[in-house]
This record gives structure tokens, sequence and C-alpha cells, in this order.
């Protein structure tokens, strides 16, 4: 909708505003919704939105916590796995899961409250559907802090517990090589076994280089020292190479898996995404509503503008901070 004039919103300070709401949101959705916000003449569009305010405000001083963490916008990730053979990649499917988790929260919240409580809210939520199993399934196979599950297939289970055992046995080979290395008094003093390359290693004087037997992986910047895997290392450790290949092998036919069963209701998780952006949007107005003591402005059809104990929000916040008080306006138009 056009203004006049051009500049009415900074003319007005409703562009501050607008960045006030901005802050209170939790998604790049909630955002970018109030980056669109513009006038209305439609009553009815304009009832319905102070509506979803009021009983977000409403909701907000129940005392009952409402679900508001994990609105992630997953939308442009799920548009990259529409063609079969793709797949949502690690980082996404934790995101996808928070927010399937989230969408349960609030669909459970709202059906603990009464039929006649919240209708403009629950109107919302009611378009919103997500197969259950969606999130079952992905908390299968990735945990909380965005790993994959060693129980996400039995091939994996198999990979990894085989990863472990020789893990270990390369810290007993690299162990029992530094034991040798100490007592033979190849190793400098004050030196333990560290990291080169990924791979544990051993420190030598460089003239007992060849000594022990194994890899150099690195020297110290003054040449006196360098860096020895143990050959009985080296050689668990290109099997541990192979092992961490099969790993990331096994885990991109997990996700696979995964995103053949997601495929099918990709548009159905896209509204529901938009959904967590318009409840964000809303949240955040509601939250700027109590900030600045706002009430309710009563809609009529005809042209006239009457305001009464009218403080602008701006000069509230102003006020607020400074703990100065404010002489408010009637006004009409």
């Amino acid at each position: 909708m056009n203004t006049y004039p051009e500049h009415f919103e900074q003319k007005i300070g409703f562009d501050r505003i607008r960045a006030h709401i901005s802050k209170l949101c939790i998604s790049t959705m909630g955002k970018n919704m109030v980056e669109k916000i513009s006038f209305s003449y439609y009553p009815d569009v304009v009832k319905r939105m102070l509506d979803q305010v009021m009983e977000f405000i409403q909701l907000t001083t129940t005392g009952e916590s409402f679900p508001a963490q994990d609105y992630y916008d997953v939308r442009p990730e799920l548009a990259q796995v529409t063609t079969p053979g793709s797949y949502v990649d690690q980082e996404t499917l934790f995101s996808l899961k928070s927010v399937l988790y989230t969408l349960e929260a609030i669909k459970i919240y709202f059906l603990q409250t009464p039929a006649t409580e919240y209708p403009e809210l629950k109107s919302l939520a009611k378009e919103v559907f997500i197969p259950e199993f969606l999130w079952a399934k992905a908390d299968e196979i990735i945990d909380n802090k965005a790993i994959i599950k060693d129980q996400a297939s039995p091939e994996l289970a198999v990979i990894r517990k085989e990863i472990a055992q020789n893990q270990r046995q390369v810290l007993r080979e690299t162990k029992k090589a530094f034991d040798v290395a100490k007592k033979a008094g190849w190793v400098p003093e004050n030196s333990d076994i560290t990291i080169r390359n990924g791979r544990a290693v051993i420190p030598l004087h460089a003239a007992d280089k060849r000594s022990l037997g194994g890899v150099i992986h690195d020297e110290s910047a003054s040449g006196q020292t360098v860096f020895v895997e143990a050959i009985a290392s080296f050689e668990i450790n290109n099997t541990l190479r192979k092992l961490e290949g099969d790993e990331r092998r096994e885990i991109i036919k997990i996700l696979v898996r995964y995103t053949d069963l997601l495929r099918p209701h990709i548009q159905e998780i896209s509204h529901a995404v938009w959904f967590l952006g318009v409840i964000d949007f809303i949240r955040a107005k509601a939250q700027f509503s109590i900030k600045i003591k706002a009430s309710r402005p009563i809609i009529s059809q005809n042209q006239n503008i009457e305001l009464k104990k009218t403080i602008h929000p701006l000069l509230f916040l102003s006020h607020q901070e400074q703990n100065k008080s404010i002489v408010p306006l009637d006004l009409a138009l």
C-alpha cells in the first residue's frame, strides 16, 4: 500500500518501531515478516491481526510457557532435496528434527487449552499437519548434539564398534612404542605423545629418528625433534581410515533413506515452517505491545480517528529509560 507523503513511516517513527519488533523475533522468518509490515485499509484484516496479538498477550499472561525455540527456516534446504537420490545433510536433519519437535509441542500446547480460547491462533495451527513418524524417525537417527547415532543402522553400529576397537589398539601400540623409545633415551626430556596430521606420534631426537621404526610426520622448528608414528600404529591407522570411509558412506545411506521418507511431505513441512514464522511474528508484536503497555484500538467503518490518553511508543520507551513521566494527549481527526 502506498502512503503519502512517501516517507510517512519515517516521519512518525514507525521505521524505528519496526526495528524494535524485529529485535524481539527469534527467527529470520519473523524478522522478514516484520520488514513487510504495511498499512491496511481492510478492517477485517486489521481486526484479525489485532485478535492474533491479543490472544498471544493473553497466552503470555497465563503463566504457561509457550514453545519458543528452534524456529529454523529449513525450507531452502528442503527445496534442494526434491529430486530422488538427493539427501538432507546432517546439520539440516538436526534442524529439521528440532523444528518438528517444536511444532508438536505447539500442537500439544493448544490441545491442552479450553476449546474456546485462542480461536485465531488455533485457526492458524489447525492447517499444520506433519506425520508423526518423521520426527520419531529423525530422533532414531540423530541425537541432541547433531551426531548420527550408532543405532541409526545395524551396519553403522558394527563399523563404529570396529573403529573404537582400532582406536584403543592404536593408543596401546603408541604407548608401548613410546615406553621403548623413552627407555632407550630417544625421547627429548619432558616430551610426550602428541598429535600430528590427525595421528598419534612420538617425539624423538633427530639423531634417533630411524631407531624406532615408523613414519615421520613432522619436525620441530629447530629441526632437533622429529615426530614419528610407530609402524604398528601406522598399519592400524590405515585400517581406521578405511573404516572411517565406510562410516561416511553408511551415514549417507541413512540420510538418503530418511530423505526418501521425507520427500512426499516437503510441501506440508514447508507450510508448517511458514506457520512458525507467523507465530514468531505475532509473538514479537505481542511482546512489544506488553513492553509499551499498549491497549487495543477499536476499529470502526467510519473515517474518524479518535485517540485518548495517547503516548507515542518511542517517547514512552525513551522516558521509561530515563525514569521520566509522560503527559498523554487526546486527538480527534
